[in-house]
């Protein structure tokens, strides 16, 4: 078999060559631009340091031992607090309360024996102080009290006249239903001076303590 010339001719073979290599070279140029061509989406450092200083920080917590608003007192700090508005005595009773605002009752007793109801807000401030008489005195009111028509049972009109001339003046300004330490009525009387006394009347004309 004959070899054709331009193939048996140095410069053929090469020629040749060249011509089988050139498909090759133009599949990996391809391949080679497509890489080259996707967008790389990873960050720079410098978007990452970015990022980093553009975070949201964390939030700042509450200084410690802050009172919450509205905070109401204890039954210790409202003894106290009952305790310094009357001046002198002891407490003898305490509970919750909500007349007039108040959220404590405090009962204060006197050396003397009378007591002293106070009445303590939330914030710790003195609603009310009243002065209730528990002990009988001889003076000459005791000796004009009137005498109910029906000595076991004082109608409310009966008691808060008892109450009035017990305390000596002033004008009653509430009265209505007690069964505390045997009472009938209890009768609130304002003096003059604006003071107030709690007056407690058992169901036979009494006063009570």
């Amino acid at each position: 078999m004959a070899v054709p010339r331009s193939l048996a001719r140095p410069g053929g073979r090469r020629a040749a060559a060249a011509a089988l290599f050139l498909p090759t070279a133009l599949t990996l140029s391809a391949c080679t631009g497509d890489r080259a061509a996707a967008p790389d989406d990873s960050p720079t450092p410098a978007e990452t340091a970015q990022a980093e200083t553009t975070s949201p920080t964390a939030t700042a917590e509450s200084s410690p031992g802050e009172e919450a608003p509205g905070a109401t007192v204890t039954l210790q700090d409202a003894e106290r607090t009952a305790l310094d508005a009357v001046g002198e005595g002891r407490v003898t009773w305490s509970g919750p309360e909500d007349d007039r605002g108040a959220a404590w009752e405090i009962e204060v007793t006197r050396d003397d024996g009378s007591e002293v109801d106070v009445l303590v807000a939330a914030d710790g401030r003195v609603v009310k102080q009243v002065e209730r008489l528990v002990s009988p005195r001889a003076t000459p009111e005791a000796e004009i009290l009137p005498t109910p028509a029906d000595p076991s049972r004082v109608t409310q009109s009966e008691a808060e006249e008892i109450a009035l001339a017990w305390v000596g003046e002033g004008r009653v300004t509430w009265s209505g239903p007690e069964d505390d330490r045997g009472a009938a009525w209890e009768i609130e009387v304002t003096r003059d001076d604006g003071s107030e006394v709690d007056v407690l009347v058992a169901a036979d004309g009494r006063v009570v303590s």
